[in-house]
């Protein structure tokens, strides 16, 4: 935990002791190019927001010190066929051949699902997307890929009027074709859908839950948390989602979320002014939200008061100067114990 909490010191101080680089506002890039990729949007919604930056940064970091994802063993998908065999013998009559089962166990099935899917979870929980793809292939489950694949943002630098490399060397692929879900604003909606249906089994619930974090199926996220880690991670992968939608939608989306139609009818910029209060405002929320993991209920692992959960979250929400006062106060009070590693 010591070192977990220099590695957050690390990456979240530097950008705070610097002054911000300026970038192109998302607006901007717009009115120049309505066809922007979501992708670059997103990167431009980020860095127009010290928060929004410091809260992904964040994120990275819960994804780098999750636990290793679990890898089940590979199904071969042999079970089908030996269904097909079963129910043709029954059907017709002919009995079934010596050797081979005369019922499947639905319970086996069932769980190698549930296996997977928080398998796929915990690669979700870990920032591994590719890995989750891949394990899918190994499953003989490439069927899941798309679904996986959906949250990645749509990408085309063919497109974006993104600068590029001094060299002038950019890899043909990424710089001719599209990446990415360029119809990734109704795979969010089909996402949070499944997350909320009741006849899912829970495993594929919470995983739909976690590709596609929103305030609708907190809960359901919310039911995988187990470590105080984990609810730091749901709140904030939602914050940092919701963030980006809404900038989005006030943006009208472009083309890619919005359609021909966004391109007629463009919305007018807010003033300076106007952008500074939204921005005041989310970072209220934001705040508020996050001081809830101060009393959080876990499950396992240090709780929530545990003294370097508190140092974290004060790193986070940049209460450092505070925290080493409260500790330097507690020392000469001798609330704390010198010799404690805690």
């Amino acid at each position: 935990m010591e070192a977990n909490t220099w590695g957050l010191l690390q990456a979240v101080v530097p950008a705070r002791k610097t002054e911000p680089e300026r970038h192109v506002h998302p607006r901007t890039l717009l009115a120049k190019n309505p066809y922007t990729p979501t992708s670059t949007l997103a990167q431009a919604i980020m860095h127009s927001s010290v928060l929004l930056t410091e809260l992904v940064v964040v994120r990275e970091w819960l994804h780098e010190t999750a636990p290793q994802p679990q890898h089940p063993e590979a199904t071969t998908g042999y079970w089908k066929f030996t269904k097909h065999n079963v129910m043709q013998a029954l059907h017709t009559g002919s009995g079934i051949r010596e050797g081979l089962v005369k019922e499947l166990d639905p319970d086996e099935v069932m769980g190698s699902e549930k296996s997977l899917a928080q398998a796929l979870y915990s690669f979700v929980r870990a920032g591994r997307l590719d890995e989750a793809v891949g394990s899918r292939r190994k499953a003989h489950q490439p069927w899941r890929a798309p679904s996986i694949r959906g949250s990645l943002l749509f990408q085309w630098r063919a497109i974006a009027n993104e600068q590029r490399d001094d060299d002038g060397i950019d890899d043909a692929e990424d710089a001719e074709g599209w990446q990415g879900n360029p119809r990734r604003k109704q795979w969010k909606s089909t996402c949070a859908r499944a997350a909320l249906n009741p006849n899912l089994p829970d495993p594929e619930r919470i995983l739909y839950a976690a590709l596609a974090p929103c305030p609708q199926t907190f809960s359901v996220l919310k039911s995988a948390c187990r470590t105080w880690e984990d609810h730091l991670w749901a709140q904030i992968s939602i914050l940092c989602e919701e963030k980006q939608t809404a900038e989005m939608i006030e943006l009208g989306g472009g083309f890619w979320d919005g359609g021909l139609a966004v391109l007629e009818n463009m919305p007018s910029a807010p003033s300076r002014e106007e952008d500074a209060a939204e921005e005041e405002e989310w970072e209220r929320e934001a705040t508020s939200t996050l001081e809830t993991l101060g009393s959080v209920h876990v499950e396992d692992g240090p709780t929530a008061d545990h003294a370097f959960h508190v140092s974290q979250l004060a790193i986070i929400l940049d209460r450092t100067s505070s925290l080493l006062e409260t500790f330097s106060a507690g020392l000469q009070d001798g609330n704390f114990d010198p010799e404690s590693s805690e």
